[in-house]
């Protein structure tokens, strides 16, 4: 096996950090989704599917973190997964801003903030993702056979289906 990129490492710590750290807030929420309540109920976000949400992004930020130590390839997989899920996400944040604006407002930051804000994060995943695709990152996950093209229209579609199921439980969690 190849050596271990200095970004990998370093993405890795991050990530197993991220994880643990988004793992014991979403252990915190499960215990005190009546305190987010309102505003949950103001987004049309039922708290079932943001504690579920929640545990689903720790869970791949760990492995995502874990996989990139080890240098498997399904280390790759979940770790360029984690950051095109990241773009779309961010994406979808900077488009709901535009949709809630005006029925909820923006507070006193406005809604520049949080375009800035999403569009920044979403350009960083973007750069991220990039990373991974490089010549000695391939390399060292031994994933030189495949496809990238192909890999990120999987993991878009993947993202979309997971993004329409949450959106379908909101509608109908709502009415």
């Amino acid at each position: 096996m190849q050596d271990r990129p200095t970004g990998i490492w370093i993405l890795g710590i991050l990530n197993v950090l991220g994880g643990i750290g988004l793992l014991f807030a979403s252990v915190y929420l499960s215990f005190n989704l009546d305190r987010v309540q309102p505003a949950l109920d103001q987004l049309g976000l039922p708290p079932g599917l943001l504690a579920v949400g929640m545990y689903f992004l720790s869970g791949l930020t760990l492995a995502s973190g874990v996989g990139m130590f080890l240098g498997t390839r399904w280390g790759w997989w979940c770790s360029t997964f984690y950051y095109v899920y990241g773009i779309v996400r961010n994406l979808s944040a900077m488009a709901t801003v535009s949709m809630l604006a005006d029925e909820i407002g923006t507070g006193d930051r406005g809604a520049e903030y949080y375009y800035m804000k999403f569009g920044g994060r979403a350009v960083v995943a973007l750069l991220l993702y990039l990373y991974l695709l490089r010549g000695n990152v391939i390399e060292y996950f031994g994933v030189q056979d495949v496809n990238k093209g192909k890999a990120f229209g999987i993991q878009f579609g993947i993202t979309m289906l997971l993004f329409g199921i949450s959106t379908a439980v909101s509608w109908f969690a709502v009415e």
